[in-house]
């Protein structure tokens, strides 16, 4: 009799661990498909020759015409 309880107990116990397994595998899943979408945005941001979002140039071109002037003053 005793096997037979055991049996049970252990049917259980293994149907709560696959389907953690299962639920685990899939999250793993919808969590990369997130960071490959994401990756995706982000690399269309930095192409050239698209609309880009991020325009790291700009802000540069900012800073050298702000150092320049900064630069001029000071040598004068």
């Amino acid at each position: 009799m005793h096997s037979l309880e055991t049996g049970i107990i252990v049917s259980i116990a293994a149907f709560f661990f696959f389907s953690f397994l299962t639920f685990t595998f899939l999250r793993e899943g919808n969590i990369s498909k997130d960071i490959i979408n994401k990756f995706e945005q982000e690399k269309k941001s930095y192409q050239v020759g698209v609309d880009k979002t991020y325009n790291p140039e700009r802000s540069f071109n900012i800073l050298n015409i702000i150092m320049e002037g900064i630069n001029d003053g000071n040598v004068e």
